[in-house]
């Protein structure tokens, strides 16, 4: 009996590369929600980039506002001659918007990781599957192919 072997690569059982590190690295140092972008995920990646951005644009505005308004006066008073009556800055609410936008920082990281974790284990898996299925299909006898003298080798 003449067994016919299997073909060494089909589209099944080539391997895929496994997932890039790229989304886990955007997320770190471009922006949170960029690595969910790059992941495909939509929803995550928008709430991130969202929930981010409200945090530092309100991070801005809280730290920034009594600065300019102290500035302004320390001009225009130090014109006149007169000691100005500053601001206070806001460092309760400053700290807060900080903390809050660090806080999402990492929970967007996180959560990239996460997934780049998932993606791996579901390529591994794959590969797994596929390399069962390639040594079944190698242990399992082929028929003979027409023409071939059956019996006698």
């Amino acid at each position: 009996m003449t067994l016919v072997p299997p073909p060494l690569h089909s589209a099944r059982t080539t391997p895929s590369p496994p997932p890039a590190r790229m989304a886990i690295w955007l997320s770190a140092l471009a922006f949170p929600g960029a690595g969910q972008f790059a992941q495909r995920r939509w929803v995550p990646a928008t709430l991130y980039t969202l929930a981010f951005s409200v945090c530092l644009t309100l991070l801005t505005v809280t730290a920034l506002t009594p600065i300019l308004h102290n500035l302004k006066t320390a001009l225009t008073l130090a014109e006149q001659g007169m000691a100005p009556p500053f601001e206070p800055i806001p460092m309760p609410r400053i700290l807060f918007w900080f903390g809050l936008s660090v806080a999402i920082y990492g929970m967007g990281l996180t959560d990239t990781i996460l997934a780049h974790g998932r993606l791996r284990r579901q390529w591994a898996e794959q590969r797994i599957a596929a390399h069962i299925a390639s040594t079944d299909r190698n242990d399992t006898p082929h028929p003979p192919r027409e023409g071939a003298p059956h019996g006698h080798s």
